[in-house]
């Protein structure tokens, strides 16, 4: 009995440190699951680089970026002091385009940016990103895209997603969808 419950303990810190586990070094994370244990560690070894502390918040980039969408974001991230991923099955060279009318409004909020191109069907390939990338507060899409207008008819799950996923709607999606004024559209937001 003491073999299992020295297992399970050890388990149970093991869980509890995996957030801690994204900046610690390999022998840092050794000594902090197994306290007493000797490990003997190379001279040459260089010290691991502290990851970023600050969290993202994904951004589903179609064939088309609103600007309603990227102004939702760069007050989001500013607000929360978060950087921005963005997600797309395009082209690298078709997403940067899409994207470089807002470099200056993104480097003017100092909002750090990735742009990742996935591959696949969107919704596994979305989740299996969202899956390995743990530090994904939400992820935010237009409203009248593909994924939103998936999650709006109940063809897609808001469960296939380990985050929460914030539908924007633009005065398009609102003049499309008879929502009221385009006005009131552009400042509506749902979560799914």
């Amino acid at each position: 009995m003491t073999k299992l419950t020295t297992a399970l303990k050890q388990m149970l810190n093991g869980l509890a440190a995996a957030d801690a586990g994204e900046y610690l070094s390999m022998t840092q994370k050794f000594r902090y699951l197994n306290p007493g244990a000797s490990i003997a560690v190379p001279s040459t070894v260089e010290p691991a680089r502290p990851a970023s502390a600050r969290k993202h918040i994904a951004l589903l980039l179609g064939s088309e970026l609103p600007a309603e969408i990227i102004n939702y974001v760069v007050q989001t991230c500013t607000r929360l002091q978060h950087d921005l991923i963005v997600l797309t099955f395009q082209s690298n060279r078709d997403a940067q385009a899409l994207l470089s009318p807002y470099a200056d409004v993104l480097a003017k909020a100092k909002i750090g940016m990735e742009l990742e191109v996935l591959s696949g069907d969107t919704v596994s390939g979305l989740a299996r990103y969202l899956r390995r990338h743990a530090g994904i507060a939400f992820l935010a899409c237009n409203e009248a895209g593909y994924l939103g207008c998936g999650l709006l008819s109940g063809a897609q799950s808001p469960k296939a997603f380990p985050v929460p996923v914030v539908l924007v709607a633009t005065r398009s999606s609102a003049k499309i969808a008879g929502q009221g004024s385009p006005d009131q559209a552009a400042a509506r937001t749902s979560v799914a």
